[in-house]
């Protein structure tokens, strides 16, 4: 039989990092969040206007991972490995990341479910196989709480897909764009240089 626990866990949602804030609702809920955690961190330097701009980034990509999953999935789960190799090309760091959950949950607004490997009971010092093997990333989710400062900024798990645009989509637009535009211009350029060729210039 199968661990229900277990079963929640693999059915967790990858953390992208590509949902932004689109909605006033959504971005007063993560004001709100940055504010009470911000408000529980103890710091003996205050951060450079680049770090607080990283950091609340961190906070709305975060928190839209964990509304987004706290809407599709039953158990909230939502995934994503700390590995620093994982977290290349991110808009986030692995460090960055790290710092926002652990406020998250101290303030009680995520739950984390520690991942890790496992050790592999075969393995013979010297020999090819590995010490460990790959077990599950770690596992986060919304909490009551947090579900409840979102409701009171008007914003629902489910519904927070509405909310939110996908940074993706609008980065594959903006360059579809982009690339309409070139080619534009280069049939444009096409068409003169035939032109300029009738007339024999």
């Amino acid at each position: 039989m199968i661990n229900p626990i277990l079963s929640e866990l693999k059915a967790a949602r990858p953390m992208s990092f590509q949902r932004r804030n689109k909605t006033l609702e959504s971005q007063g809920l993560c004001s709100a969040v940055t504010s009470t955690i911000l408000g529980l961190e103890i710091r003996q330097r205050a951060r450079k206007a680049k770090d607080k701009k990283t950091f609340r980034l961190a906070v709305e990509l975060i928190v839209a991972d964990l509304m987004v999953s706290a809407g599709t999935v039953e158990s909230r789960w939502a995934y994503r490995s700390l590995c620093n190799d994982k977290f290349s090309g991110e808009r986030i760091k692995a460090i960055t990341f790290r710092k926002v959950m652990g406020l998250l949950e101290a303030a009680g607004y995520a739950q984390q479910a520690r991942g890790g490997n496992h050790s592999n009971p075969f393995h013979v010092a010297g020999g090819l196989s590995k010490a460990f093997n790959p077990g599950l990333a770690c596992r986060y989710r919304a909490t009551d709480s947090l579900l409840a400062v979102a409701s009171q900024h008007g914003v629902e798990g489910g519904r927070h897909l509405n909310s939110l645009r996908n940074s993706i989509a609008s980065q594959c637009s903006a360059l579809k764009g982009s690339l309409c535009k070139t080619a534009r211009k280069q049939n444009k350029r096409a068409g003169n240089d035939r032109k300029r060729l009738r007339r024999g210039v």
